[in-house]
């Protein structure tokens, strides 16, 4: 009797490169990026929807800062939720955050010179302010309509952020 032990994990590739040459294995090996980008990108957003509901969580009480704040309204958390199923997958997922003020904020940060940061209200409405640099800033306000207003999609392109 004989038996086939693998170990502690499991590694279904045995080469981390690619050393076929014939065009359909040029094609498949970007299509396996493909496939394998695509996995990343949805958990990564899996995670701003993991950190939004810690942020709704911790805002379910008034003066959930110590300072006095209010409790994070409702439809601010519906609203949070819409936001990050309405960016476009060419755009990084943010971090997410709550604002003392009741807003959730959404931000991309590469440093300190370089960030972009989005406080979405419980009235829809997205506040932006962006740096990226020492003298180039944008900011705004634009409405929620379910989808990502253009200047703010092209704050965090601005950013260089590679997806």
């Amino acid at each position: 009797m004989s038996a086939l032990t693998l170990g502690w994990v499991y590694q279904p590739f045995t080469r981390s490169v690619n050393t076929g040459s014939s065009p359909e294995s040029k094609k498949l090996e970007e299509r396996f990026r493909e496939i394998v980008l695509h996995f990343r990108k949805r958990a990564e957003r899996e995670r701003a929807f993991y950190e939004l509901a810690r942020v709704v969580e911790v805002g379910s009480e008034s003066n959930w800062d110590g300072y006095g704040a209010p409790k994070l309204e409702k439809q601010v958390s519906q609203l949070g939720c819409r936001f990050l199923n309405a960016l476009p997958s060419v755009i990084p997922t943010p971090e997410v955050g709550l604002d003392p003020d009741g807003d959730i904020s959404f931000s991309w940060t590469l440093s300190r010179d370089k960030q972009v940061h989005v406080s979405l209200s419980p009235q829809g409405l997205l506040s932006y302010a962006g740096i990226f640099g020492p003298t180039s800033r944008v900011h705004g306000t634009e409405a929620f309509d379910d989808s990502v207003p253009l200047p703010i999609i092209e704050a965090v392109r601005r950013l260089g952020i590679q997806v």
